[in-house]
């Protein structure tokens, strides 16, 4: 990979539902890895299709029902756990529109020098590097962070499946998230897929 200038941040996508200690483990590990800042962007919920493979498998992913938590609930969730990191001060939350759906919109949300992080878990995480390849956009994919980092998926299903959902969320994010009947709304997230 090309060096990286410092006022370059990294940039993870995602869903976040909801944010839990494999996402802070990946942010820290790719803070220390890139040595940059760092911006974490939320996604919001759109309800239509786009064109091609990252269509549908984003489709899938953006069903309602494996998404019970909104944006606002998730930059809360993720707040808190940054504060418990100690990386508050190098991670930015925002919320973003899919850029798969609209990237002339989505585009202004991001940071302008940016290089896109993603994982090599799955087959999605794939087809999100050729989009974003595609679009000329710098890409580092993170293979080495190890199999205790889990898909939030599989903590929804854990958690369904009768796990205590504390196991997998900052103790700082404990209060908020039940205050938001959090481990109900995962527990039926995870039953429904």
């Amino acid at each position: 990979m090309e060096p990286i200038s410092k006022d370059t941040y990294a940039v993870w996508t995602g869903r976040f539902q909801p944010p839990h200690i494999g996402h802070f483990h990946i942010l820290r590990h790719s803070i220390e890895r890139l040595h940059l800042p760092h911006a974490a962007m939320l996604t919001a919920h759109f309800g239509w299709q786009s064109e091609g493979e990252y269509g549908r498998h984003s489709h899938e992913a953006y069903q309602p029902h494996r998404n019970p938590f909104t944006p606002w609930e998730r930059a809360t969730l993720m707040r808190l756990g940054l504060a418990e990191y100690g990386l508050q001060d190098q991670v930015t939350v925002s919320v973003a529109p899919r850029h798969d759906i609209g990237w002339n919109l989505a585009a202004d949300f991001y940071p302008p020098n940016r290089i896109i992080c993603l994982t090599a878990k799955d087959d999605f995480e794939r087809v999100k590097a050729d989009l974003w390849l595609a679009r000329g956009e710098r890409v580092h994919i993170f293979s080495d962070l190890g199999a205790d980092v889990l898909t939030t998926t599989e903590i929804r299903r854990r958690v369904a499946s009768g796990e205590d959902w504390r196991n997998y969320l900052p103790p700082a994010c404990h209060t908020y998230f039940t205050e938001i009947d959090g481990p109900l709304r995962a527990f039926r997230a995870g039953h429904s897929g």
